[in-house]
């Protein structure tokens, strides 16, 4: 099991935004991943987060929080299993 998290904070100009306004200019996720004893390269994900400043900028001047689930996969090159 692996717990990630991200914050960052924009420091750029923001019409209508002051340098302290956290609710536009925060954005932070934190990512829990799972990898069962029986599935060497494959796991789940959930992420859960929010963008202040949306970094693809899709959305543009909107906040919004998010969920994110799915499945991972990968392949490994190594033929030992080291949690054993």
């Amino acid at each position: 099991m692996r717990i990630s998290g991200k914050a960052s904070y924009a420091i750029n100009k923001l019409d209508g935004s002051g340098f302290t306004d956290v609710r536009k200019r925060l954005n932070a996720e934190l990512s829990l991943y799972y990898i069962p004893p029986f599935g060497r390269e494959t796991g789940v994900f959930a992420t859960v987060g929010y963008y202040g400043e949306d970094p693809y900028k899709i959305y543009f001047n909107q906040q919004y929080g998010f969920v994110r689930l799915g499945f991972t996969m990968g392949y490994t090159r190594y033929d030992e299993d080291v949690r054993k």
